[in-house]
């Protein structure tokens, strides 16, 4: 288990266990907070750049705040030993791509998911200014 320290507290992974591929600014492991409660850890690719201080920024505008379709960010930041960049966020049951995968998504779903996201979206703006 890889241990990370955050802002609000100590985090565990096993870096040997992805949850799904690897993303355009990520990898997810499956991981673990200090309550023992499973959590999702994403592994941000890009370090100092503008697109991983913008993915933490909007972590860090929505900790703590719920929407349905939107899985909750629990921390992020830069952990101190490895100077990496990590989101640690609730560890869900799927993916989007998953769902849409197993199943079709009819026209009405598709556009109550895209109004949660536009929504985060601009919660994560909104929030900044």
């Amino acid at each position: 288990m890889q241990v990370i320290r955050l802002r609000k507290q100590v985090w565990e992974y096993d870096s040997s266990i992805t949850l799904g591929p690897p993303g355009g600014f990520g990898t997810v492991f499956l991981g673990r907070g200090e309550g023992g409660e499973q959590v999702a850890v994403k592994k941000l690719h890009l370090s100092a750049s503008s697109a991983g201080n913008r993915e933490l920024t909007v972590s860090e505008e929505l900790e703590g705040k719920t929407f349905s379709h939107i899985i909750p960010y629990y921390d992020s930041g830069i952990d101190a030993e490895s100077m990496d960049y990590y989101v640690v966020m609730a560890k869900a049951d799927e993916s989007l791509q998953q769902l849409i995968d197993k199943r079709s998504v009819s026209e009405r779903e598709a556009v109550k998911i895209l109004k949660q996201l536009i929504c985060m979206l601009l919660a994560a703006l909104l929030l900044r200014y």
